[in-house]
Order: C-alpha cells, then structure tokens, then sequence
C-alpha cells in the first residue's frame, strides 16, 4: 500500500512537471469541443467509480489509500480542464493527439486494468496484486497526460539554459554598460560644442547691447528706421480700419431708419420699440477693458521699477506717489469709473425691457429672459468695474499695491461683463429669429424690399463702387446719401485684416510677450467684424441688422486698439523707451546666461576647468545685472513724454543735472556691458579649450566603438541559429555601431550620439527579452521545486504513517508492560527509521530557510521538532505509548498541512500562467532568483495557522469546561505547544513584516537607481 501512496505521489508530480512545461509552450492544437468533454467526464467516471467499489469493500489502510488515489485522480482531472482550454485554442490537426489518449483510457483502463481490479473487489481479494494493479491504473493515467502534453521537462536542461540565459545576460549587460558609457563621452563633446555656441551668442548679444547702450548715449535722438517704418505702416492700416468703423456705423444706421419707416408704414408694427443696442454696449465695454489692462500694465511697470531702487519701503512709496505716470493713472482710472457707471445704467435700462418682453405670451419670451439674466450680470461686473476703478484712483497715494490690485481686478471685471453681454447679444438674435418666424417674416420682406429701393443691394451698388477693386474706393462722408453696400464693407474688412495680419507677422512687431497679445486681441476684432459683415451680406445672419451694428462695434475697437498699439511703439522709440528696451534685453541675456550656468552644474564632468568657466559666466551675470541697474536710473532721469509743457521747461538747472546723472548711469551700464563681454569672451575661451581636450578623445571613442562592434557581432553569429530574432536585434546593434564609429570618424559627434543611443536600444531590448526569458525558466524551476517538495513531504507523511501503524501494533503488544530485550530491538529499528525522516525533514527546512519562506520553513521545522521527540521517545524511553503516538499523528497533520500550503502555491502560479497575468514585481532575494514562496503565500499560510490554533484553543477550552477546569496530563501538555506555537507566530509576523518593509525599501531605491540613469542618459 505504501509502495503504490508512493507511485500515486510520483506520479502526481511528473504530471504537475508535464503541464508546467506545457504553459511555455506558445503554439497547441485543439480537438472539437464534444470529444474534450467527453473524454474529461469519461475520466472522472472512471477514476471516482472505480474509487467508489474500492471505498465500499476495504478496510481502514486501503480506505486511506483510496483517498490519496482520489485526490490524484481530481488532481488529474483537474490538468485535464487545463489542457482542455489551451487545446480549444490550437490547430484542429492536434485533435489527433486527445483521441489517441482517449482510446489507450478506455482499452487500459475499461476494457481491461478497472475490470481486473472490479473482479477483485467482488471476491474481496485485497492482496499485493491488487496494489499492483491500482498502481498500472496511475501509471496509464499519467501516460495519457504525456501523450496530451507531447512533452516533459528536463531539471538538467533547465538548469543549463537558465545558466546560459544568465551568461548571455552578463556578456550583454556588460555590453550595455561599455555603450552606455562611449555615448556619453560622446554626449559630453556634444555639449562641450553647444556650451561654446550658446557662449558666442551670449558674447555677441552683449557686443551688440553694449553698442547700442553707447549709440543711445552719443545720438540720444536717434530712431530706429525699421521701427518708424513699422509705425507708420501701422497708423495707415489704423486709419483705414476707422474710416471703415465710419462706414459701417453709417450703413448700420442708414438700414436702421428704413426698417423705422417701414415699420411706421405697417401698422402690425405699432406695438414694437426699438431693440437695444447691446453691439453699442459690447464696443463700450471693450474699449474700457483695453484701457483697464493698458493702466494695469503700465501700473505694474511703474511698481516694479519703483522697487528696483533703493530706500525703505515707505521712501518708495513716496516717490511713486510723485510720479507723474502713476498719478495719470489714478486719474484715468476715476474717469473710467464714472464711465462704467453710467454705462451700467444703460445695461440695467437694457435688462429692465428685456424683462418686460419676457413677460409676453410669444415664442421669445425664453429668450428674452435669458437675455435679461446676462444683462443683470454684466450691470453687476460693470458695478464691480467701477467700484475696483474708484479704489484704484483712491489707494494712489496710501497703498500702491492695493491700487494695483484693484485695477488688475477692474479689468477682469469688464472682461466678465464683455462676455455676460455677448451672452445677451446671442440670446437676443434668438429672441429676433423666433419673433420673426412667428410673424411670416414679413418684417424680413418689407426689409430686403426697402433696401433693393435704396440700392443697397450688392447688385446694384455698382454706381457707387466697384466691389471687385475694395481698395480703391474712397470713404463714403457721413452726409452721403448711399452708404456702402455689406458687400463692399465685407471685402474692405477682409482687406485690413490681411493687411493687419502680415504686418502683425513682421519679427519687429512681435519681440515682446505683450505685444502678441495685443496683436492677438485685434485680430480677434477683425475677425469678428469680417464674419459679421459676412453674414449680412450674405444673408446668413437671423437679424443682419445686429449682425451690421456688431461688424461696426468689432472694427472701432480694433482700430482703437491700433492706436494704442501706434502710441506704445511711439513712446518706445523715444530715448527712454529705447532705454527699457535694452534694460529688457540684458535681463533676457542674463536669464539665458542662468540656464547655461546651471546647465555647466548638472553635466556629468567636474573638473577645475568646468568650474573655472561656471565662475566666468557667474562674473558676466553679475555685470549684466549692474548694467540693467544703471540702465534702470537712467531711464528715471529722462523726461517723461506724456508731461505737460510747464513740467519739461521748469529749472534748466534740475534739467542739466538730470541730463548729467543719465549721462552717469548709461556710462555705468555701458561699462557693466563691457565687463560682462569681457566675461563671456574669456568663458568662451575656456570653453574652447575644454571642448579640444574633449575631442582629443574622440579616436580612443571611435577605437572602443569599432571593438564592442566586433564583439557584438560575435554575440549575434553565436544565437544566429539558436535565436534568429536575437541574432537580428544583436546584428542591428552593431550595424549602429559601425555607422556611430564612421560619424565619429567625420566628427559628426552629433550623429554619433544618435546613432549610439540607437544602439543601446536594441542592446537593451534584447537584454529585456532575456530577462523575460529568465523569468519563466525561473518561475518553471520555481514550480518545479514546489512539487519537489511536495513528493518530499508526501514521503515523510507516509514515513510517519507507517511508523504510526507499527507503534500502534507495539504498544498494542506490549499491553502496560515493560519492553523486553527483543522488544526493544524493534522499537529501536522504529527509531532509526524515524531519525532517517528527520534527516529528510532537515535537508527540507534547509533548503525553505535558504529560500526566506519563514512561515513554510517554521511549518516544516516544527514537524522535525516533533519527529526528533518522537525518536528519542523510541529510541531512549522505549515508549509507544499515547503520548508518543499523538505528537506522531500531530507530525502527520501538520506535513499535511504543509503540504496543502505547497499546493496551493503550485495552483496559484499555474493559474496565474493560464489568465496570462505577470506576477506582481519584487525584488529578488539574495541569491538573485524569484522568490519561491511569495508574501502573500507566506500570509496566507501564517493566517491558516492562526486558526488552527484558535480553534485548538476553543476545543481545549471547552474541554476544561466540561472537566471542571481540569486538563488531563496529554492536554495539558497540548496547551502549553498551543502557547508556544502563538508566540512563534508572533515572531513570524514581525519578521515578515520587517521583510516587507526591506523589500519595499528596495524596491524604492531601484527605482530611483532607475530614474539616476534615466536623467543621466537624458541629460547626455
């Protein structure tokens, strides 16, 4: 019987090898879906029907027996269903394959081994032919699950692929590393190269500010040609874009009379009022937020350079509350708050009709309340407006920084009211649709009809311009009798905005930040007042009324916002706007100089030359900042263009004085610039000679590149046949190589680096398919090991079971005697065989310790424990008796257990193989492979233990109870190993967690190792 528990285990664990080899394979071959199924349930049919008559005709060995042969065969049946999934998928020819194992079931097993066996049973001959025969059973079983796997592993030749793997995998990473390292020589020259570019031009911008700070001083009335030519390129398109604002507010108003007059003429008409003019009020409030950010920017300005000089906090503020500029704005900004007053009545006068409307039984009354809604909305911003303007012409002189925050708030506040009202506006074209349609569009009729009589139609304006020729024709005067036509006003607004858009496209129009901005912002209007004209003219406007007044309203503000523009490129072309324009490149240069720098910190050489040329760029930032402090004064002490002409001819003497000081301070800038060229030359120098320095090296580069090809190649002819497709990936590298070597060879570094990194990414995906490679080799050997030691365990279970049933039969014998000569000649001989299960047990704890499986490894240690008691008990005491047999049976459930815990593990990672899931990430122990036993295994086992002793404890509780809180002496000694057995299990969770926290920590520091290399190789 132990013999065939025995071939059971065996048997067990080739099958378990089979199927794990089976999962590496990635092509199978799939029967139909009726013969699988049958075959499976024939299978389980068999093994449980035969597993029945035995059950029912033996006695207590073979009735254990007859268990593990159940769990074999579910566990068989079990590799089947796996098989059966994986087979669905393949090719119909391996169909084949799982009839021929279905026909050798049923002739080994039906036809003849399980008759055999049946007539056996039936005459009740349970003898050793029998065991036989139950052994065939197994071994045509897992016959059947060879010929369905058509192959098996080979523990030798699993380790030597793995050893070949890991080679292949040190050759590679060796060649990654030496790679990695030519590329960033490499990258170093490269950036040697742009450092010494980014220095010349750095040297060359403050060549040219030094120039042009000396120019300024010597021709302070000089002007930039390109800049007035710009100019006055600027104020022709503005000038066009208001006669044309003219011309459209004029059309607007001619339709708008006839559509009064038609209205008076048509009696359907009599209840209407005049529709308010929200384009009037969207122009307005744009025009107000353009000034409002212009204040808010030129306040900012003034603050900022207010705090570049020097003094306390309140001198400061003293100062600017003298300024003349700063005062101008707070005036401004007072006169901007009564005008958004008084527009705010307007708007509620507007939003008070519009209530009303809503109020009305026709189908715009939704669209009418609407619209009121966004006018209460933009009342309310423009309130805010005005209340935030108020404040900031308030706080001028108290609070400087509480002013300019209220204008910044100001002009956010008609830019919410700019949009509530192009809400309004879009709620009142529906508004008019619907009206329209409900009334036949007869108002729409009477419209077109009276503007064909007036020769507003395209068609018929021809007398008056040439639409094809917009460019030609002259302003219509306000006292004209024909106003243009909307197709006329539509090809004269598309011409200003092209016009407007190539000279917004010029690269002097568009060095500042803001001055994108506000080309951005006219364009914008252009835009607007192009589609609106369209529109009309073309009819697909609901109201071409509105769609004209708002083409009107977007083309003022545009050609306002021209003249502003026009004003601030007049104002920088005077000295001290070319002043702040060449403080404003000296900030840019230094800024530009402060990335270098830093850029100089984070290369990978430090050596003194690197730090002797971050220490020159230091020195020429440094005067770059002197020179935009002088730049600053100056700039103060030149007359302000926007005084009154009492202001610049007061005291000749203060104005001869103030000419000195700025004479002083562009002297001092100019020789701040001087000193930063100076700097920078220098720095270029140095960069020049540590950039030779660096190509000296670039033959000994290209001669280790030309030997990691060679070698690369090698790599590749060696797996050429083994692994075509690591043959390519290793035969690409190298053809990056050569071509990297033949840049370097020209001195295209530049190329090189490419190339190189090229390189590095086949190399790096070949050693990722390696890794990948090893990692199921690994994960096989792991399961392969698992089921190791499951036979080793099923060994010592059956061990102790046998040398359970011969200590029972001795204690039966010996009956409360003393053992006698011979007696205790058996006992010993039981001894020793149970010291031959320690050994085993030991080899086994060993080899968990050796894997970090504390819990799996403290299970099989506490069995041993027992197992060397038990021994010394036979051997020492020559006691068979209860105590000695109950640590037996306790050993048995505890390796069974263990057993159950290595199943599971085995189960969890098939499982995991068959849902094509990778197991989660951790970092390998010390010995470099995967962990065998994983955390959550650990856990799970450590939990089973927990309840087992708590359930123990229940029983012996209970147990008490019933003897009046008195155990009996074997109990008493169950409780005290219960007590131990929960303070190891203590010691267990501690030390798996502290194993989680170390495999964590770990984890992190790969990660940023990772990381180190990655900006390391970025960098480069």
């Amino acid at each position: 019987m132990r013999e065939a528990c025995r071939l059971c285990v065996g048997q067990l664990c080739v099958g378990h090898r089979g199927l794990a080899e089976e999962r590496s394979r990635t092509r199978e071959r799939a029967p139909s879906r009726t013969s699988r199924l049958g075959f499976v349930a024939l299978v389980a049919a068999i093994a449980f029907g035969g597993v029945g008559q035995l059950e029912a005709q033996t006695g207590s060995r073979l009735s254990r027996m007859q268990e593990e042969a159940r769990e074999y065969l579910i566990s068989v049946e079990k590799q089947m269903l796996a098989l059966r999934d994986k087979i669905t998928r393949s090719q119909p020819e391996d169909a084949d394959r799982l009839q021929q194992a279905r026909n050798r079931l049923i002739e080994t097993l039906l036809d003849d081994e399980m008759k055999r066996i049946s007539e056996q049973l039936s005459r009740e001959e349970y003898d050793v032919a029998l065991l036989e025969r139950v052994s065939t059973v197994r071994k045509n079983l897992e016959l059947i699950l060879l010929i369905l796997q058509d192959r098996s592993i080979d523990p030798e030749e699993l380790k030597e692929k793995l050893e070949d793997i890991q080679a292949r995998r040190d050759s590679l990473q060796k060649t990654i590393d030496e790679q990695r390292d030519l590329r960033d020589r490499t990258a170093e020259i490269n950036q040697a190269e742009q450092d010494l570019q980014d220095l010349e031009k750095a040297r060359d911008a403050a060549a040219d500010l030094r120039e042009d700070q000396a120019d300024l001083r010597n021709n302070p009335d000089s002007k930039d040609p390109n800049a007035q030519r710009s100019q006055q390129d600027l104020e022709d398109i503005q000038r066009k874009a208001s006669e044309l604002a003219s011309d459209m507010r004029r059309a607007a108003e001619a339709r708008k009379r006839e559509m009064a007059n038609a209205s008076e003429n048509d009696p359907a008409s009599g209840d209407q009022k005049p529709t308010p003019d929200l384009n009037e009020f969207s122009r307005q409030i744009a025009g107000l937020e353009r000034r409002a950010n212009d204040g808010a920017k030129q306040g900012a300005e003034r603050i900022r350079e207010n705090e570049a000089t020097q003094g306390s906090p309140a001198e400061r503020n003293s100062r600017l509350s003298r300024d003349s500029k700063w005062n101008e704005l707070g005036a401004e900004s007072g006169e901007r708050s009564d005008e958004a007053k008084e527009l705010q009545s307007e708007v509620e006068a507007a939003k008070s009709e519009a209530a009303k409307a809503s109020q009305s039984p026709s189908s715009s009354a939704k669209s009418k309340s609407e619209e009121a809604k966004a006018l209460a909305r933009a009342a309310d911003a423009l309130s805010r407006a005005s209340q935030a303007a108020s404040d900031a012409s308030e706080k001028r002189d108290s609070d400087p920084a509480g002013a300019q925050e209220a204008a910044e708030a100001e002009a956010k506040a008609y830019q919410e009211a700019r949009a509530a009202v192009s809400d309004a506006i879009e709620e009142q074209k529906k508004s008019d649709a619907a009206s329209k349609a409900e009334s036949g569009s007869e108002s729409g009729n009477s419209e077109t009809a009276n503007s064909q009589n007036s020769g507003s139609n395209p068609q018929d304006s021809g007398s008056q311009s040439s639409p094809s020729d917009p460019g030609s024709q002259s302003p219509q005067g306000e006292g004209s009798q024909t106003p243009p036509s909307d197709e006329e006003l539509r090809q004269r607004a598309e011409q200003v905005a092209d016009e407007f858009e190539e000279w917004a496209e010029r690269p002097e129009n568009k060095e500042d930040p803001s001055d994108d901005l506000i080309n951005d912002f006219i364009k914008d209007r252009l835009d607007e007042a192009k589609r609106d004209m369209k529109d009309a003219a073309r009819g697909e406007s609901s109201n071409p009324q509105q769609s004209r007044e708002s083409a009107s309203a977007a083309m003022e503000t545009a050609a306002e916002a021209m003249n502003q523009r026009s004003q601030d490129m007049a104002e920088a072309g005077t000295q001290a706007g070319q002043q702040d324009s060449l403080e404003s490149r000296a900030e840019e240069l230094e800024e530009q100089l402060d990335d270098l720098k830093k850029k100089t910190e984070n290369e990978a050489t430090k050596d003194d030359a690197t730090d002797e040329l971050r220490k020159k760029i230091q020195d020429a930032q440094d005067a770059l900042k002197r020179a935009q402090d002088a730049m600053s004064q100056a700039s103060e002490q030149m007359p302000s263009e926007s005084g009154s002409q009492g202001e610049q001819s007061s005291g000749s003497q203060q104005s001869e004085q103030q000419r000195q000081q700025q004479q002083q301070q562009q002297q001092k800038a100019e020789q701040a610039l001087s000193d930063a060229e100076k700097s920078l030359d220098e720095a270029r120098e140095d960069a020049m000679e540590r950039l030779d320095r660096k190509k000296s090296e670039l033959d000994d580069i290209e001669e280790k590149q030309d030997e990691l090809e060679r070698l690369t190649r090698e790599q590749a002819s060696e797996q050429e046949e083994e692994n075509p497709d690591s043959a390519s990936r290793m035969e690409r590298a190298a053809g990056d190589m050569s071509e990297a070597s033949e840049q370097l060879d020209q001195g295209n570094t530049q190329q090189a680096q490419e190339e190189q990194e090229e390189a590095l990414e086949q190399l790096e995906a070949e050693e990722e398919q390696l890794q990948e490679e090893q990692e199921q080799l690994e994960n096989l050997k792991a399961e392969q090991d698992l089921i190791d030691m499951m036979a080793v365990v099923q060994e010592l279970v059956d061990g102790q079971e046998s040398i359970l049933d011969t200590t029972m039969a001795l204690d039966e014998e010996l009956a409360g005697k003393r053992p006698n000569r011979k007696m205790k000649a058996r006992l010993s001989q039981t001894a020793k065989e149970e010291r031959l299960l320690v050994t085993k047990g030991e080899e086994m704890a060993a080899k968990l310790e050796e894997e970090r499986a504390r819990v799996f490894h403290y299970m099989m240690d506490d069995a041993v424990s027992d197992m060397s008691v038990i021994e010394e008990s036979l051997r020492l005491s020559f006691d068979p008796g209860l105590d000695t047999q109950f640590l037996q049976r306790d050993v048995v459930q505890k390796l069974g257990k263990l057993k159950t815990a290595l199943e599971e593990e085995l189960e969890r990672r098939q499982q995991q193989q068959q849902d094509q899931q990778q197991p989660p990430q951790q970092p390998p122990p010390p010995n470099g492979r995967p962990a065998l036993v994983p955390p959550g295994a650990e856990l799970l086992a450590l939990k089973r233990l927990q309840e087992e002793v708590l359930d123990r404890t229940e029983r012996l509780e209970e147990e008490q109870a019933a003897n009046d809180g008195k155990l009996d002496p074997v109990l008493e000694r169950a409780l005290q190993r219960l007590t131990q057995q929960q303070g190891k299990i203590y010691e267990l969770t501690m030390k798996i967690v502290e194993d989680l926290k170390e495999q964590q920590q770990q984890m992190l520091g790969e990660e940023e190792e990772e990381e180190d290399t990655e900006a390391e190789g970025g960098g480069g």
